[in-house]
């Protein structure tokens, strides 16, 4: 598994207090955490290993996250002709209305991100002023 920077100092910083180069406190301060939780984890260490440092849910599927089907169902749904010039929340809504299934519209997004299906749309350069245009303006009495 690969450890990130944070992880890494972590478990030299877990070493040097095993072996006595670095006091408890200094090391409960180099994690930003309280003395009591740095033993605990100190205890894990000893007992574990290198394994401690990295949360217990990583790599792991959210409980949150839809079920991979719906995910396929849509994105098949994203591929067809007739769906695919639809934006994220066009889609979303037609998702909606033939599958039943309720998806928003950043899901989408990003579903269709991962599978290459979406293209960001440029926003239209707003038009400054130029010569020869007609402006209009109020000229009445009732605006002075």
């Amino acid at each position: 598994m690969e450890l990130s920077l944070k992880e890494r100092d972590r478990i030299s910083v877990l070493r040097q207090v095993s072996e006595g180069v670095l006091a408890a406190a200094d090391g409960a301060a180099r994690f930003g955490v309280t003395e009591r939780h740095f033993r605990r984890v100190r205890r894990r260490f000893e007992a574990a290993g290198d394994e401690v440092v990295v949360h217990g849910l990583r790599g792991r599927r959210s409980n949150r996250s839809l079920p991979s089907e719906t995910r396929e169902r849509v994105l098949a749904m994203a591929r067809d002709p007739d769906y695919a010039d639809f934006g994220a929340t066009f889609l979303a809504e037609r998702v909606e209305l033939k599958l039943g299934v309720r998806v928003s519209a950043e899901t989408v997004r990003a579903w269709r991100k991962g599978a290459g299906l979406w293209q960001r749309r440029r926003k239209r350069a707003k038009r400054g002023f130029m010569h020869g245009r007609f402006v209009e303006r109020d000229t009445g009495a009732a605006n002075r």
